[in-house]
């Protein structure tokens, strides 16, 4: 039987052609032939999360709403209006001459900050630290409660300063996205202090109890439990710890690395990878340059370990097998390698890290931003810069990497 348009296409037929389509750029582009073909891109795209390829979201001004993903798979680079947030939800209850707002004669627009996890992103605003979620794609948008003030007195001065907002907020970390449920749990490290937020609570933030309430520089969702990374004592011994799926908690400690030699410059990473969880350390060279009287600093290295959740045993990783890791200012994540002919000479990904700069320590002494890159753990050499375009540099909004967003979100399934 001929078929006069796309739209009579059955639809079963359909979905098995757009659950066989790689690419999430391919579904989307398929998913905009027609309704029924949309549909069918809705049911199929489902179980096809695993074939999504990252982005890397770039550096922009930061009093604009518009940013800019850049696709590993085809190259291309999609503008993206996220709309600006507001900044007034707690002027009413902390006043303005609080960390949240600034005194009367500032008179700057402020500025805000990403992070991303499961395809989702997290605005925090430097004037009132709204935190929302965002999905870049559909615009939606989920307002988190107001931050309690015990969770920022923990670290800083409830006064105003101009850029003190952008060392609160490190890493955030999602254990399902919100695309594909409305049962959620949300871990983001405040001041240092990790605290949680639960889909269901709409008034509350938690945080662990007091004695672990430090030091804290990652958390990843894994296998049904929040995992963080925390520096514990004046010698500052690396620390994986439990954290369970509900809040308040008492981490229990999973392992501990010991005393790093340089831990102040150096970073950590926790990142899922084919049911493994691995710890990862990012090692960087830092010189002063007399001359020019600033920091310079590169990635140098890095070293991966397999975490035994149940027997506190780490062991060594020297290959990734089938598999390249993404760190930097977002939740750490791998992604399958075997792109065969669709990718070019610089994405064969296999056994590589991926990774943004990250070093706040240093990161607004100099021109934040530039330390990216491309590390083969195999050789244990930098092989290319992923992204060699303009809209590198910032320090207010760095270069993050994103998780393909799914297409459609729960509220429209």
């Amino acid at each position: 039987m001929a078929i006069r348009n796309w739209g009579e296409f059955p639809l079963d037929v359909a979905i098995e052609i757009a659950d066989k389509i790689e690419f999430f750029e391919d579904v989307e582009a398929f998913a905009g032939v027609c309704t029924c073909w949309r549909r069918a891109a809705k049911l199929a795209e489902r179980s096809s999360s695993s074939r999504q390829k990252p982005w890397l979201m770039l550096a922009e001004p930061p009093r604009t709403s518009y940013r800019r993903f850049y696709s590993l798979y085809n190259s291309k680079v999609r503008q993206v209006d996220l709309a600006a947030p507001s900044t007034t939800r707690h002027r009413t209850a902390l006043g303005s001459s609080s960390l949240l707002f600034p005194p009367k004669e500032y008179k700057k627009e402020s500025v805000w900050r990403y992070f991303s996890s499961c395809g989702w992103l997290i605005c925090v605003t430097q004037i009132g630290l709204d935190i929302i979620l965002m999905h870049p794609l559909s615009g939606q948008k989920i307002q988190t409660p107001a931050l309690p003030v015990t969770i920022l007195q923990t670290k800083v001065n409830l006064k105003w300063h101009d850029r003190l907002y952008l060392h609160i907020f490190h890493k955030f970390a999602l254990s399902e996205s919100p695309s594909t449920t409305r049962d959620y749990t949300m871990a983001m490290i405040i001041s240092s202090t990790l605290a949680f937020w639960g889909s269901g609570n709409d008034n509350w933030w938690t945080t662990p109890n007091e004695s672990y309430q430090t030091e804290f520089k990652d958390v990843i969702f894994y296998k049904g439990e929040f995992y963080a990374i925390r520096f514990a004592g004046d010698i500052r011994h690396v620390q994986v710890v439990a954290c369970g799926n509900t809040s308040p908690c008492t981490p229990r400690l999973v392992v501990e690395l010991g005393c790093y030699e340089d831990s102040y410059s150096d970073k950590f990473y926790l990142v899922e990878s084919v049911g493994m969880l691995l710890l990862v350390s990012r090692k960087v060279a830092k010189s002063f340059n007399k001359h020019e009287q600033e920091y310079a600093y590169k990635t140098a290295s890095f070293k991966v370990w397999e975490v035994n959740v149940i027997d506190g045993i780490l062991t060594q990783v020297n290959s990734l097998g089938n598999r390249a890791l993404f760190v930097g200012f977002t939740s750490s994540f791998s992604v399958e390698s075997s792109f065969g002919k669709f990718w070019n000479k610089y994405y064969d990904m296999a056994d590589c890290i991926y990774y943004t700069d990250d070093l706040l320590e240093l990161y607004y002494l100099s021109e934040g931003g530039h330390d990216i890159g491309v590390y083969n753990l195999i050789s244990g050499k930098n092989t290319t810069d992923h992204y060699q375009g303009f809209s590198r540099f910032s320090v207010v909004t760095p270069p993050l990497w994103v998780e393909t967003p799914r297409l459609f979100t729960a509220s429209t399934v």
